[in-house]
């Protein structure tokens, strides 16, 4: 996913060691590199949520953990958003509408779809 923040322009790649972060700015001239993050996670998918610019949130599974992980600054730290899932795969993670302040969704395997509406806490 490549997000424009900015004239900086950020690639969240995620993979079976972790996630990395590419980041350029607009002239994409020079890259640099971050990560990984959830060394040692399989992270099947990540977004940086465009009501801040700032959080990164990561569908993960790793050391038996299935789970949705957030950084609140655009990397540097990051966390488990609230209690392991009880799935077998956590694939999508997704913030909610700007009016939505504290609403994240996850899709799951099997098929379930799971809203919090406290960033992901429940």
């Amino acid at each position: 996913m490549a997000t424009h923040f900015d004239d900086r322009v950020m690639i969240l790649a995620g993979s079976r060691d972790g996630l990395y972060l590419f980041e350029s700015d607009g002239e994409r001239a020079t890259w640099s590199r971050r990560g990984p993050f959830f060394e040692g996670y399989d992270v099947n998918h990540a977004t940086l949520d465009p009501r801040d610019g700032c959080t990164i949130w990561a569908a993960a599974t790793g050391n038996g953990i299935t789970g949705v992980y957030r950084s609140v600054d655009r990397g540097c730290s990051s966390a488990a958003a609230g209690a392991p899932f009880d799935v077998g795969q956590v694939w999508h993670v997704e913030p909610g509408h700007a009016e939505q302040p504290g609403r994240v969704y996850a899709g799951a395997l099997p098929a379930a779809l799971y809203q919090s509406d406290d960033f992901g806490q429940t």
